[in-house]
């Protein structure tokens, strides 16, 4: 892992984390059609209730207070930065780039996707974990499967602490299986195309 910014300050309660990053996460996606992100608040915060209520079917989501907006602010300035300054400077940003499904597995969204790199945005107080890297290669095998996007590439941003990783997807792939990517990639499709693993 490399760092790209100081961990943060902000003393957000683990309860609220996850409301408070897919509001920052929703920020950084509505300024990049050159909006202001002081200018998508509202939208980027109603954007994030209705996931979160979706995913954990919580009866109410408390609006954020003001320094829990803060947090929000902060994280998706450093995403505005990573992604804009680092990784993709002058070219084109996929958000939400989305993946049919297969066999077990329904249509999903990933986070970034530039020019043949896939990164996943993991805003917790944690170091990258081996099921972050299982995420990124089940999106690149649904990817795979239906002949899409051009993957050369797997990263992971957190910009809560400041961390960043990516790496070839054909050596993260050797690194786990000993196998090029296309064939990894192609049995993670078999096998959640097969029936024979339960939901």
């Amino acid at each position: 892992m490399d760092r790209t910014f100081v961990p943060m300050a902000h003393n957000t309660s683990p309860s609220r984390r996850s409301f408070i990053n897919e509001i920052a996460f929703q920020m950084f996606c509505r300024s990049l059609p050159g909006q202001q992100l002081e200018q998508v608040e509202a939208h980027s915060i109603a954007d994030a209730r209705r996931l979160i209520l979706g995913l954990e079917n919580a009866d109410v989501v408390i609006d954020p207070k003001e320094d829990e907006m803060d947090d929000a602010r902060e994280q998706a300035r450093r995403l505005d930065f990573y992604f804009l300054q680092i990784v993709a400077p002058g070219r084109k940003l996929e958000v939400k780039p989305r993946f049919a499904g297969c066999g077990i597995i329904d249509s999903c969204e990933g986070d970034v996707y530039c020019d043949g790199q896939l990164f996943e945005i993991k805003a917790g107080d944690r170091n990258v974990r081996s099921i972050d890297l299982r995420q990124l290669l089940v999106y690149a095998a649904l990817n795979y499967s239906e002949g899409g996007r051009s993957i050369d590439s797997i990263g992971l941003f957190n910009p809560r602490i400041g961390t960043h990783f990516s790496s070839k997807l054909d050596e993260v792939c050797a690194e786990i299986s000993g196998h090029p990517a296309a064939e990894l990639l192609a049995e993670i499709v078999q096998v959640v195309s097969s029936g024979d693993i339960s939901r």
